[in-house]
This record gives structure tokens, C-alpha cells and sequence, in this order.
């Protein structure tokens, strides 16, 4: 995934592409955007996710980390946060 490799801009251009509208797509643009430090965007993003996902909170994504590893789980937290994602 790219945006595990950091490459936030060609994540960008890739979530974009996608013709589905599952729900993780506007938390990963999210990520990538407070990652590369664009808040407005970050910001529009979030809440698209936050809509469909009953308001989701870093608490709530803390309760994740059994289904994937603490490093890559971090990562996305860490660019939540940067977006704005209350905790």
C-alpha cells in the first residue's frame, strides 16, 4: 500500500481511481492529506469517514490492532491525528 511506504501523493492519486465507495477510502485520503500537511483537504476528508463510520475516534482505531500490525496501525493513526481526527 502506498501509504504505508510513505508515498502519500501517489496514494492520493490512487484512492482517486477507485470506483467504490468503501468506506476506508476518505479515512486513508484523510491520512494522506494531514501526512503531507494539506489540513483543509485532510479536514474534508475526515469527515466524509467520520460520517460512515459513526464517528470514529484515534480511540476507537486504537482497537484495531489485532486485525493488522502496531506499525502500520500507528502510521494511519499518526496521520489521523494530523488531520484532525478527535481522540
Amino acid at each position: 500500500m502506498l501509504y504505508g511506504l510513505k508515498r502519500y501523493e501517489e496514494a492520493l492519486a490512487a484512492y482517486r481511481k477507485v470506483d467504490t465507495n468503501y468506506y476506508w477510502i476518505p479515512g486513508f485520503m484523510a491520512a494522506c492529506h494531514g501526512q503531507l500537511g494539506q489540513r483543509p483537504e485532510a479536514e474534508r476528508a475526515l469527515a466524509d469517514f467520520r460520517s460512515t463510520t459513526l464517528n470514529m475516534t484515534i480511540g476507537t482505531l486504537a482497537g484495531l490492532s489485532r486485525y493488522v500490525g502496531p506499525d502500520w496501525l500507528a502510521h494511519l493513526i499518526d496521520g489521523l491525528r494530523k488531520a484532525g481526527m478527535p481522540e
